[in-house]
């Protein structure tokens, strides 16, 4: 999916307090327009999936206030 949105993500490996199940928790920052398509990716490639989606009142970083194209180091 991430080539699917071009936007970047944070996996962050947890461990669920109920099944206590090893589980990667998925965190991006997209545009509202971005965010009706990723949640029908979603919905289409992983229907068992728990998603929260959450708006923000200020984005700082690049490709929200920075530009968005930069040297890959």
């Amino acid at each position: 999916m991430r080539n699917e949105i071009d936007r970047g993500f944070t996996k962050v490996w947890s461990e669920g307090g109920y099944s206590n199940q090893k589980k990667a928790l998925l965190f991006s920052v997209v545009e509202q327009s971005e965010a009706v398509y990723l949640k029908e990716l979603i919905q289409r490639s992983d229907n068992t999936s728990f998603v929260i989606f959450l708006n923000a009142s200020d984005i700082i970083g690049r490709g929200f206030s920075l530009p968005r194209d930069f040297p890959r180091s």
